[in-house]
């Protein structure tokens, strides 16, 4: 901006008058985190069973609070931005370099510093492992270090973060935060501060900010190159607080390269809650999922796709409720996102209720998709109710009619799936010779299993994986 005459006359004067206003200084303080074990073997860190994170730390080497655990930072010159501060009191207090900078909050109790009135604008610098291997202090800091921050816990409105010296514990942090106010303001307090002016209430807030960040990206941003599939549950388990049942992990095995990337830690909740991984586990190609994760040619029948049973827990609807179909579909296209990820890959929603003629008289599909991987269209039929034959015909008619008039040039014949609440077995048997192999029953659940249930499933489908493995065995010899 170039600045007139009248410009730097008015600027003049106006300095004249900041002397009657009382000023604050403002500094940045750096909560840098890495994962720990960083200075270990790819080999040593990929087989230690406990994921953690570090912070960088610093020992005051002047007054106030010398020889006091802080965290590095200093006050910001005129000449710079906040941030651009703050990466050079890092810099110049640890060596230590910062490329991501995630602001955590301003820090302006009058109190907060004994020295003057002192505004600290708090970041959290993250590191990837391997980085700060090196770190030295510098300027005021006499030494620098990282901690280990193990097996912190977050909730029912209390906070309590142990930071380990080694195998000593150096100090921990506990306290009361806001449930409701989380991510803004101040929103807890620190029962006891161990360390230099504020920091402490500092490092609580940004440990309950990081809780807010993007996990899909965070989970992978703390792994090596190459990691096992424990190291990810760790680390995931670490950043959401969130547990992944043992029982959960070796489907969780084969879905997981379908998944990397292309979930967000909501979806990736409600997949693990739901038993995702168990309902999918058996019923699909391991090989063929990873194919279709990373986008190389493989050929897939409809049967690589269509469940059998499916959770719509998210509907909101109770099992013994007074509810009817209007009701299950304006569910499903409330939720749209979630039924879609429920489906599974390649479903692209078309149409609801779409009327066709046939002999004069109008029918309606509840709803329509197309599947992107399979060419063809999939016809959804919603039922309230337990299978019933007549709805076998119904969708028949409804998948014959597709063939007949709304295929074009490059589809596959279409799909349809009957959703019911229960299925027959002696129904399915009496109506097998005439069910059209394009034709699929689904079960869905309006509630997620009983654990008891579940137990006795994964018995089954156990028993059900090995004997199919036997006998493929012995068909290669």
């Amino acid at each position: 901006m170039k600045l007139t005459a009248e410009d730097m006359k008015k600027i003049a004067e106006y300095r004249k008058t900041l002397g009657k206003y009382p000023k604050p200084s403002v500094t940045a303080d750096i909560i840098a985190v890495r994962p720990a074990y960083s200075e270990l073997e790819e080999s040593q860190w990929r087989e230690n069973p406990e994921f953690a994170l570090e912070v960088l730390f610093i020992r005051r080497g002047q007054w106030p609070f010398e020889g006091s655990w802080a965290l590095p930072g200093g006050f910001i010159r005129p000449t710079e931005s906040v941030d651009e501060g703050a990466r050079r009191e890092l810099r110049e207090e640890t060596a230590l370099e910062s490329e991501h900078l995630i602001p955590v909050g301003v820090f302006s109790k009058p109190d907060r510093d004994m020295r003057a009135w002192i505004i600290s604008n708090a970041f959290v610098s993250v590191h990837r492992r391997g980085q700060g291997c090196h770190v030295k202090g510098g300027d005021d800091a006499a030494s620098a270090k990282w901690l280990t921050l193990k097996l912190p816990t977050v909730g029912d409105g209390r906070f309590h973060l142990p930071f380990y010296d080694g195998a000593k514990q150096a100090f921990c942090l506990s306290g009361t935060y806001r449930e409701e106010d989380l991510g803004g303001g101040t929103v807890l307090s620190v029962e006891k501060n161990p360390l230099a002016f504020d920091h402490a209430e500092i490092i609580a807030q940004a440990f309950l900010r990081m809780l807010s960040f993007d996990t899909k990206k965070l989970v992978f941003f703390f792994l090596p190159e190459k990691f096992t599939l424990s190291n990810y549950i760790d680390v995931y388990q670490y950043l959401t607080r969130y547990s992944v049942s043992p029982a959960n992990i070796p489907s969780f095995r084969r879905a997981y390269e379908a998944i990397r990337g292309t979930w967000s830690v909501r979806a990736l909740r409600r997949q693990i809650d739901s038993q995702y991984y168990q309902r999918v586990g058996w019923a699909k190609d391991p090989h063929k999922l990873a194919a279709l994760a990373q986008g190389r040619a493989e050929k897939f029948g409809a049967e690589d796709f269509i469940k059998q049973n499916t959770v719509l827990e998210f509907l909101g609807l109770k099992p013994q409720g007074d509810w009817d179909e209007s009701d299950l579909e304006r569910g499903i296209l409330d939720n749209l996102k979630n039924f879609i990820r429920e489906m599974g890959a390649g479903f692209c929603f078309e149409d609801q209720q779409q009327t066709i003629l046939i002999d004069d008289l109008y029918e309606r599909i509840d709803l329509v998709f197309y599947h992107r991987i399979l060419k063809c269209h999939v016809l959804i039929e919603l039922k309230p109710k337990k299978l019933n034959y007549k709805d076998i015909a119904q969708l028949s008619l409804y998948m014959s009619y597709y063939r007949r008039n709304k295929m074009t040039e490059g589809d596959n014949p279409p799909i349809g799936i009957l959703m019911c609440t229960g299925v027959g077995k002696e129904t399915v048997e009496y109506l097998a010779p005439f069910i059209d192999q394009q034709l699929f029953l689904s079960e869905y659940q309006l509630q997620l299993p009983a654990k008891e249930k579940f137990a006795e499933f994964l018995r089954k489908e156990n028993e059900g994986h090995h004997q199919r493995s036997v006998r493929s065995a012995r068909s290669a010899r």
